[in-house]
């Protein structure tokens, strides 16, 4: 696998008026650029959800949202496997 992109094996389809309508990429690179993006969404995931788990925290230390318990937690985790 490559760690960058090599774009002079990048190929464009163009239509009549010579507008770029298409790429074709190496597989390979595909396949790089595909683990890249993979890794990005997952990690652009985390990083809301975590952003949301700490805006609650705040909002629960200023009494703005009620404390809730592990029972909540479990319940709510139980769900995602239905």
């Amino acid at each position: 696998m490559t760690t960058a992109l090599q774009l002079n094996e990048i190929q464009y389809l163009v239509d009549q008026k010579g507008e770029k309508t298409a790429v074709i990429v190496p597989i390979e690179e595909w396949n790089h650029l595909f683990e890249w993006y993979k890794t990005t969404t997952d990690f652009q995931s985390l990083r809301s959800g975590l952003k949301s788990a700490f805006d609650e925290v705040e909002a629960v230390e200023k009494g703005a949202q009620p404390k809730r318990g592990l029972d909540t937690l479990l319940e709510k985790l139980n769900n995602l496997k239905k």
